[in-house]
């Protein structure tokens, strides 16, 4: 295998890696997981540096969380033993001539690189490729009657969680929020909505959600999910 090739080889692999990386954060961020926790627990995964014992029990709480975590690691362990063994097999493949252009293409790597980590940083791009992932992933982990329910952040159980209805739970459906037993029963406050191509904006009593609303809520985590998992 030439340089040229296995650098090439190697830009792709790390490419991929950070697709992945990207992925299994979103599918994290389904289970309950802020996108900080989220993305932490992932890249420790991927790369296999483990965790604290405060760490693994974020993981070992939630049976999906730990079926995503063996899923992660298994991909984790592949993507290692394939780098480390390509990375082995060029440099004792390579002859002085090849080794004397390793600078320049490292250089041209590195511009690669960092033109596609620029172009993740662009918010279209970025919401467009996880909008997809949570649709799909959402659909596989909790079921295609299950709505979208994305983690902004959380205090102990509690959690602000911004949610896409694909449909509209049977406890809600025509009926106004204040004669609904999401607060009183369930703890849930719904906070702001966005219908169609309005902006976010305060939630009244009164209001009648609809499919295709997007809401942010505040409450345990549990009753969210409880609520807004499974609607038809």
């Amino acid at each position: 295998m030439s340089f040229i090739n296995a650098l090439f080889l190697f830009v792709i692999f790390i490419l991929v890696y950070i697709v992945i990386n990207e992925i299994f954060t979103v599918l994290f961020r389904l289970t309950g997981l802020t996108e900080d926790k989220a993305k932490f627990q992932v890249t420790s995964m991927l790369t296999n540096s483990g965790f604290t014992t405060s760490d693994s029990e974020i993981i070992t709480a939630s049976k999906v969380r730990r079926k995503l975590a063996r899923i992660t690691m298994i991909f984790g362990y592949a993507f290692t033993v394939t780098i480390v063994s390509s990375i082995i097999n060029v440099l004792f493949t390579m002859n002085s001539a090849e080794l004397k252009s390793v600078w320049p293409f490292t250089i041209s790597f590195i511009v690669i690189f960092a033109f596609f980590q620029a172009i993740r940083k662009i918010p279209v791009l970025k919401e467009g490729f996880d909008h997809i992932i949570e649709k799909l992933g959402n659909k596989i982990i909790f079921g295609k009657f299950s709505n979208v329910v994305i983690v902004l952040d959380s205090y102990g159980e509690n959690v602000v969680a911004e949610i896409t209805l694909s449909s509209v739970p049977n406890i809600l459906k025509g009926i106004a929020l204040e004669n609904t037993p999401l607060k009183s029963q369930y703890n849930i406050n719904i906070m702001l909505l966005k219908r169609e191509y309005d902006y976010m904006r305060i939630i009244s009593e009164g209001t009648v959600l609809q499919k295709g609303d997007t809401i942010v809520v505040f409450g345990e985590y549990k009753n969210i999910r409880l609520i807004f998992e499974k609607t038809a």
